[in-house]
C-alpha cells in the first residue's frame, strides 16, 4: 500500500509552560517533515498518553499492514474486514 502520510519514526518532546496562569504540558511529535501534531490537554496523563500513541500511529500502520497480509495467506477470518477497515481509515 501506498504512505500518504509522513512515515515515521515520529518523536515525542515534551514542553512545560503556563496557559492563563495555569501550568501546562504541551507534546509535540515529530516527523521527518516538521511537526505532526501538538496536543496541549491541560490533563498530563492523558496528554502523555495521547501523544505517545499519535508518535506510534506510523509504526501501528505498517505492523498492521504487514501482520493483515501475512495472516490472509494463511487463514480467512472475520476480523479481516475490520483490519482493512481502519488501514483504510488511517490512509484515507
Amino acid at each position: 500500500m501506498q504512505t500518504t502520510h509522513t512515515p515515521g519514526p515520529w518523536a515525542l518532546s515534551q514542553a512545560h509552560g503556563f496557559s492563563s496562569g495555569q501550568p501546562r504540558n504541551s507534546y509535540t511529535i515529530s516527523g521527518v517533515c516538521g511537526t505532526g501534531a501538538t496536543t496541549p490537554n491541560p490533563n498530563v496523563s492523558e496528554n502523555e498518553a495521547n501523544a505517545r500513541l499519535i508518535a506510534a500511529a506510523p509504526e501501528l500502520l505498517d505492523a498492521l499492514q504487514s501482520l493483515l497480509t501475512l495472516h490472509i495467506a494463511h487463514h480467512n477470518m472475520p476480523e479481516h474486514a475490520a483490519a482493512r477497515a481502519v488501514i483504510a481509515k488511517a490512509i484515507g
